[in-house]
């Protein structure tokens, strides 16, 4: 199963950002999605004595992390770069995501957002603009870009590819989503799992006939 890191900033667009992860949890299950180590929602839960060693160790177990971009990723309210503040959350998980050599970091820009350049992101992580984003959009191209953005996740937990190449939106025309194609993935999965547990059956009848005496 894969494992997924959600990067994001609260004061972007958290209402997408749980819809993303809702979509990645029924996909490949809770317990397997990652996010909101080093934000305290529960006002009864304490603040853990070492948030960013929790982030670390959260990172340290995932295959992939998807970072999540609006149009105020890089500011806060006031208009200050956040990429210019070292206690920044996000700049320093990303900066410890990017010390592990081969993991694979996805920007996921939403809300229009433009991909990041190597002049907004600064040195530690300028790397991230050469990475190729995915595009996920609000309203009724959602489902389609979850669907598009959840295909080469699987590729990448099956081994088909290293590192996921181009996420962007395709050239011409967009291909109608169709909420069945998801459904008949899983029953295809299902049916060729029970096609190989019957030719298994079938196998080993032969076998046992074939052991008994004439």
């Amino acid at each position: 199963m894969l494992n997924i890191y959600l990067s994001y900033r609260k004061e972007d667009n958290p209402i997408l950002a749980r819809k993303i992860y809702d979509v990645l949890a029924r996909e490949f299950g809770a317990n397997s999605i990652t996010k909101d180590v080093h934000y305290t929602r529960d006002v009864l839960k304490p603040i853990p004595p070492n948030p960013m060693g929790e982030v670390q160790w959260a990172i340290n177990r995932c295959d992939v992390v998807l970072v999540i971009i609006g149009r105020n990723w890089f500011t806060d309210k006031q208009g200050n770069n956040l990429m210019s503040n070292p206690q920044d959350v996000v700049l320093q998980e990303l900066g410890f995501a990017f010390t592990r050599k081969g993991l694979p970091i996805i920007p996921v820009l939403v809300d229009g957002a433009k991909a990041p350049t190597e002049a907004q992101l600064g040195p530690a992580l300028k790397i991230l603009a050469l990475k190729n984003p995915a595009i996920v959009r609000d309203g009724e191209e959602f489902d389609r870009d979850m669907m598009r953005l959840i295909d080469q996740l699987i590729k990448l937990a099956s081994g088909q590819i290293s590192g996921v190449r181009s996420l962007a939106e395709p050239d011409g025309e967009p291909e109608p989503f169709d909420a069945n194609i998801v459904k008949n993935r899983k029953t295809i999965t299902f049916l060729g799992l029970a096609l190989g547990a019957l030719i298994g059956l079938a196998t080993l009848a032969i076998l046992l006939l074939q052991s008994v005496p004439q």
